[in-house]
């Protein structure tokens, strides 16, 4: 479905809507829009599909296709967000949207769809800012034309070519010719993320991939030519967010100090004589065992947050 016609059956939309003063579907109709703009994007760079399970009877967070995300979309974006600040230093959502984006997303959960209109407006107010952002495909294949315009590789090919002598040289003089081109390669890398870091730019964005990936390859390859992937979202790294790696190390201590415990308990339940020497230890461990829980469950695993309406 093209633009035009959503805006059409938009349109007709908000004319009933007015008409029966019933606005519950057109709430249900902007955070379905938004979800599915936050999917494409996602999709555009390189990203997996939004999770989501099955619809179950006393699910409150439905789409239109009979399941609901499981997670959500302030999620999505602010991991996408910690992808590119680990390996560009950039951020593709100011945090002004993203909070904006989550207080209008818990509202609409909490609410199940029964949004006042100025709430309803945030909600399409957000996707057409999401409409406007401009996201480079990371899954098209590479040209050879893009990425001369990012590298002009005849600059350095006087020096590797062999009418330089460049195999003849030794390996000290190697080294240092290619040390010379990689530090230019990272002085082009460093103008590039400062243009991005002071204004976003898909087309600066693609090139600064680009770019990262002809300097990895570069540095990599023990005969100097430069192997380039099909795309650029093969050379990404889309890892987990720090947030959930604490969680996996909290719950990798809370699991720790349980096994301990239970294996001292188990000892003092063989030979009871062990209590005296091993009780104040026990407590210790038992405390640590409820306290790094604790810590896993109100911050990881029972994440609630309640806005007013």
């Amino acid at each position: 479905m093209n633009d035009q016609t959503t805006y059409e059956k938009l349109h007709a939309l908000i004319t009933v809507c007015k008409r029966t003063q019933n606005y519950k579907k057109l709430a249900h109709t902007g955070y379905f829009l938004l979800s599915n703009q936050v999917n494409e994007i996602g999709i555009r760079l390189g990203f997996r599909v939004r999770k989501t399970v099955t619809q179950s009877k006393s699910s409150k967070f439905f789409t239109n296709k009979g399941s609901y995300q499981k997670e959500t979309i302030y999620d999505y974006l602010n991991q996408i967000n910690n992808s590119f600040s680990t390996n560009l230093d950039i951020e593709i959502f100011n945090a002004d949207f993203l909070k904006n984006l989550k207080k209008a997303e818990l509202l609409y959960i909490k609410s199940s769809g029964k949004l006042r209109l100025y709430q309803i407006a945030t909600l399409f107010e957000l996707y057409f800012k999401l409409k406007e952002l401009e996201v480079p495909n990371l899954r098209k294949k590479i040209s050879s034309t893009k990425l001369h315009n990012v590298v002009p590789f005849y600059m350095y090919s006087s020096l590797l070519s062999p009418t330089n002598s460049y195999k003849n040289k030794d390996d000290n003089q190697r080294l240092g010719i290619k040390n010379l081109i990689f530090f230019e390669l990272q002085k082009k890398e460093n103008v590039l993320k400062a243009e991005l870091q002071q204004d976003y730019n898909p087309k600066l964005l693609e090139d600064m991939l680009i770019l990262k990936q002809i300097k990895k390859s570069f540095k990599k390859s023990p005969s100097d030519k430069i192997k380039i992937r099909n795309s650029l979202s093969e050379s990404f790294s889309y890892q987990k967010s720090l947030n959930s790696l604490y969680g996996y190390f909290i719950f990798g201590l809370f699991f720790g100090f349980f096994c301990l415990g239970i294996n001292i308990i188990g000892l003092i339940l063989i030979s009871p004589f062990l209590l005296g020497a091993l009780g104040f230890f026990l407590l210790l461990i038992l405390g640590s065992t409820i306290l790094f829980f604790y810590i896993y469950w109100t911050n990881f695993l029972n994440k609630k947050e309640v806005m007013p309406i």
